[in-house]
């Protein structure tokens, strides 16, 4: 799929366009670093427009008729909203559904522009990844806080009014919800517990090709995966017997967090001076 900018700024009424260029130009790295950061909360101010065929989603065609999507999409908050999707060439049979436009969406950014909708919107102090896998261990060092601009565990407790286990339970369970909504549910452990491959697609491949695929399977980096799942697996439901996260019941994803985490949030982003906007965009409860 091939990625445009287009001339309509998302933030401005109606009407007003992006004057600096006259029609809709593919999207360089260069403008996706610009404004796909921590500063802007992963908002991009120009809508997208996001062009593709049978190829990328896979269908055989059973006419002469090419199949052609496009999508215009905003991306605000890291979130892909207000979309608008024409299609030329489908059939009933194709059974197309917005979750494949959504996919589609997401693995072209990801592919060509490492767009993760995982990301959190406030930044977390304290650093745990394992050295030997890196890249299944270790977020971007824009995740975190400055060390400097870490609370010690008296300030937590002080002005947060939680520890620093409860803190790294809140961001789990946020980065948890974050993973249920983003993937419609599939996998969530599973994905979460290898949270960093998601920022960059070359770590995701080699996690499908290390880890996924029975033929080309590494063992030990296999044998890593599952026991980050099994870990994760704990420390959610440690979350939940520390009253962070509320999990609804057998058979769904997703949970609720609990005051309690609500509170540590906010009094944290307060604290570290964060940008408040933030806060707004938290995914609080997801049920899927």
């Amino acid at each position: 799929m091939k990625v445009y900018i287009t001339q309509v700024l998302v933030d401005k009424p109606k009407g007003v366009m992006d004057t600096t260029f006259q029609k809709p130009r593919l999207m360089t790295k260069s403008y996706w670093a610009k404004h796909y950061n921590w500063s802007t909360l992963y908002s991009l101010p120009n809508r997208l427009s996001i062009r593709g065929n049978q190829d990328d989603f896979g269908f055989e065609l059973d006419s002469d008729v090419n199949l052609s999507v496009l999508i215009n999409c905003d991306l605000k908050f890291n979130k892909l909203v207000n979309f608008k999707v024409q299609l030329e060439g489908v059939s009933r049979n194709h059974n197309l559904h917005f979750e494949n436009i959504y996919s589609a969406c997401w693995h072209a950014l990801f592919k060509q522009f490492n767009f993760n909708p995982t990301k959190l919107l406030i930044k977390e102090q304290g650093d745990r990844y394992t050295e030997n896998f890196m890249y299944m261990t270790r977020l971007p060092d824009e995740a975190y806080l400055d060390y400097g601009l870490w609370l010690t565990n008296k300030e937590l407790k002080e002005k947060v009014g939680c520890s620093f286990s409860e803190l790294y339970h809140t961001f789990l369970s946020m980065r948890y919800l974050n993973f249920v909504d983003a993937f419609n549910a599939v996998h969530p452990v599973k994905s979460l517990a290898v949270a960093p491959i998601y920022e960059d697609y070359k770590s995701y491949s080699r996690w499908v090709k290390n880890v996924v695929s029975k033929d080309t399977r590494v063992k030990e980096e296999h044998e890593f995966a599952k026991s980050r799942v099994n870990s994760t697996k704990t420390y959610l439901n440690r979350a939940v017997d520390k009253g962070i996260l509320n999990r609804f019941g057998t058979g769904k994803s997703g949970g609720m967090l609990t005051q309690k985490a609500v509170s540590i949030i906010w009094n944290y982003v307060y604290c570290t001076n964060q940008d408040k906007r933030a806060l707004k965009h938290i995914l609080y409860e997801v049920e899927l």
